[in-house]
């Protein structure tokens, strides 16, 4: 896949796995040529749910998605992690 990622100039890749031993889900974050993120995913909801609810989001505060990633200063893995997810986004000139 990163091969393929450089020839259509991919940054990023996101992947989710489930671990037969345990039954659990993570989430796996490459960029392209960098490093790599893995997350432990706790909760989700799957799209028929969604659908199933009428397609419509859990909160109806904000009508285009919005995301937020700012104030990642706890310690410096934090802050490494804060840096990557903010690489995937373009910022937002509001």
């Amino acid at each position: 896949y990163l091969k393929a990622a450089k020839y259509y100039k991919v940054s990023h890749i996101a992947a989710f796995h489930q671990s037969k031993l345990k039954d659990k889900t993570f989430l796996r974050m490459v960029q392209v040529g960098g490093g790599e993120m893995r997350f432990r995913v706790i909760n989700y909801c799957r799209m028929k749910d969604v659908i199933k609810n009428g397609g419509q989001p859990f909160s109806l505060a904000f009508k285009d998605p919005l995301l937020v990633l700012n104030n990642f200063q706890s310690n410096p893995q934090i802050e490494r992690i804060g840096k990557g997810l903010q690489r995937m986004f373009p910022a937002l000139n509001m």
